[in-house]
C-alpha cells in the first residue's frame, strides 16, 4: 500500500519573535566577520583621510568621512534596523498560511501568495530552528521549525538537490 501524499498545512503570526529568528538563523547561515562587514566603511573612511590631505575641497572630504559613519552604524546597527523596518510594514501582525505538500511549499497571507515549486528550489539550508529555502529565482524564505513537525522538516530536505 503506497503512503498518502505529504500534506501539511499550519498558521503563524509575523511578530518581532518571528522576524528576530528570521534574522538571527539567516546570519548563521552565511557567517561574514565583523572586518568583512566594515570593509565599506573602512575604505570610505581611508579614502577620506587621503582626500584630507589634497587640494579636494573640504566638503568632499566630509561627505567620504560621513558616508563611512553611517555605513559603520548601519552594520552595526542592522539588526535593530532592519527588525523596526519589517515590524513598521503592512505585513506585520498578519497571519500566514503555510502548505507544504507533493507539489511544493506555498506561502499565503494577505500581502504575499507565493509558491515554490520543488523543481523552481535551488537550495535548502538547515539551520538550528529553520529552514531557509533558496529558489532558482534568486532571493530566500525562511521557515521556522515551530511550525513544522519532524516528518515535514524531513520532507522538505529530501527536496534539497545539494544533497
Amino acid at each position: 500500500m503506497q503512503d498518502p501524499p505529504m500534506q501539511h498545512r499550519t498558521t503563524f503570526t509575523l511578530n518581532k519573535a518571528h522576524y528576530s529568528e528570521c534574522f538571527e538563523e539567516s546570519r548563521k547561515v552565511s557567517p561574514v566577520t565583523n572586518s568583512q562587514r566594515y570593509q565599506k566603511a573602512a575604505i570610505l573612511f581611508f579614502l577620506a583621510l587621503v582626500l584630507s590631505q589634497t587640494t579636494v575641497d573640504g566638503y568632499v572630504t566630509g561627505f567620504f568621512f560621513m558616508l563611512a559613519i553611517i555605513d559603520a552604524l548601519s552594520v552595526y546597527y542592522a539588526r535593530g534596523w532592519w527588525l523596526a523596518r519589517q515590524l513598521i510594514s503592512r505585513a506585520s501582525g498578519g497571519e500566514v498560511t503555510l502548505l507544504i505538500n507533493g507539489q511544493g511549499i506555498e506561502i499565503q497571507s494577505e500581502y504575499v501568495n507565493q509558491q515554490l515549486l520543488w523543481p523552481d528550489i535551488a537550495e535548502i539550508k538547515q539551520t538550528d530552528r529553520g529552514l531557509i529555502v533558496y529558489p532558482v529565482a534568486g532571493g530566500q524564505s525562511y521557515i521556522s521549525k515551530h511550525s513544522l513537525t519532524d516528518d515535514v522538516t524531513a520532507f522538505i530536505l529530501s527536496h534539497n538537490k545539494n544533497e
